[in-house]
């Protein structure tokens, strides 16, 4: 025990408060880029399901509408279900389909 005196001893310290820190500071960037890759994960399905809804609802108009039909019945599809799906998820649209859906 001789061998170790007070500036070996302070060198261990240092050492081993050093690594600490590195592991701590990697291991929270790490998690940080964890969360923002969940979020990402999070938003692309969001997405999806709100390109999903707009699929479904442009398919429902087509099949139940016809540009010579009276316009009631385009109404009455608009103030459907699917439609109001749609609506909801306009922010995850391009420019041109909120344009669309707000002209409806």
């Amino acid at each position: 025990m001789s061998d170790l005196s007070i500036g070996n001893i302070f060198s261990i310290l240092f050492g081993a408060l050093i690594s600490w820190i590195t592991i701590w500071i990697r291991e929270s960037l790490s998690s940080k880029s964890q969360v923002k890759l969940e979020r990402l994960k999070l938003y692309d399905s969001e997405v999806f399901k709100a390109c999903n809804d707009l699929y479904r609802f442009v398919r429902l108009a087509r099949s139940y509408w016809e540009p010579g039909v009276a316009r009631e019945a385009y109404i009455r599809l608009v103030k459907g279900n699917s439609f109001k799906r749609a609506i909801e998820n306009i922010l995850f649209y391009s420019p041109e389909i909120q344009n669309d859906q707000e002209t409806l």
